[in-house]
C-alpha cells in the first residue's frame, strides 16, 4: 500500500505445504529525501498443525531489520 508515492507499506504471507509453515514478511519504505531511505522490515515463520490446517503452533523464525541510508553529493 503506498501512502504517499515516496512512502509504503509491504506485507506478503506465503504457505508451504511441503513442510506446513506459514511466513509473513513487512516492509515499511519512506524515501525522506532524494536518495535517502528508510526501511523497516519484520519476519516470521510458523509451522502449522497438519491434523487441524490453519493452527499455528510453534515459532521458527524471527527477524527485525532497521536500515537508514543517505545519499552523500561532493
Amino acid at each position: 500500500y503506498a501512502f504517499i508515492p515516496r512512502m509504503f507499506f509491504r506485507w506478503l504471507v506465503q504457505y508451504n505445504s511441503s513442510n506446513d509453515m506459514v511466513s509473513n514478511n513487512l516492509r515499511f519504505r519512506l524515501e525522506y529525501s532524494p536518495g535517502c531511505e528508510f526501511f523497516v522490515g519484520y519476519t516470521d515463520e510458523h509451522t502449522t498443525d497438519p491434523v487441524r490446517p490453519g493452527r499455528i503452533t510453534g515459532l521458527q523464525n524471527r527477524g527485525l531489520v532497521i536500515k537508514c541510508h543517505r545519499l552523500f553529493r561532493f
